[in-house]
């Protein structure tokens, strides 16, 4: 909760959308690598044990490391989330045609096969090591193609050059240079 209020009132800060959209996105980027780089290291500490540790409240700084990765993680995963709903509703034509929830449906089918992949090589014999090593590389991988998003112009909803009320002083649209993917759909004018 607090990770959503937070983002919130940065998002509710008086900068233009491309701003906002820019400098969170980059700023949980920037965190969310370092708190993986954090669990690697918590991880090999823990897989160069001879037994594996109980991860009790008394292990003292041992604890205390891998407990605060993991509510970091937490945290980020809810920054993020919030930031990516913004994102959606800030990209310019998403109001009208469904678009928000279409979008949103996208989303969040892509977080389901994301969840479904991680059960299954959970389930599997796959060491927590390499199950860390995985789920990282799938991290650095996502970075690019959402900066993509992030910093390029998406906006393909504007019709025939119109600008709407949302421009900011450096003339673009509010939200005419985020989105939440590189989806392009063509519509038939009637």
């Amino acid at each position: 909760m607090t990770a959503n209020l937070l983002t919130g009132a940065l998002l509710d800060l008086k900068l233009t959308a491309t701003i906002k959209s820019r400098a969170i996105y980059l700023g949980i980027a920037i965190v969310v690598t370092a708190a993986w780089i954090w669990n690697a290291v918590v991880e090999v500490d823990i897989s160069n044990r001879s037994t594996a540790p109980d991860l009790d409240l008394d292990d003292g700084g041992f604890f205390n490391s891998a407990f605060a990765v993991y509510i970091l993680f937490k945290f980020f995963y809810e920054a993020m989330q919030t930031y990516i709903y913004w994102l959606l509703g800030a990209k310019k034509g998403t109001q009208k045609n469904g678009e928000v929830s279409r979008m949103t449906g996208i989303m969040r089918s892509w977080e389901s096969i994301g969840s479904a992949i991680a059960y299954g090589i959970g389930a599997s014999s796959v060491s927590n090591r390499n199950q860390m090593i995985i789920a990282f590389a799938l991290w650095i991988f996502t970075i690019p193609p959402t900066l993509m998003v992030v910093f390029g112009k998406w906006d393909l909803t504007v019709d025939d050059g119109e600008k709407g009320d949302d421009s900011d002083q450096d003339g673009e649209s509010s939200g005419s240079d985020v989105g939440a993917a590189a989806v392009i759909t063509t519509e038939s004018k009637v």
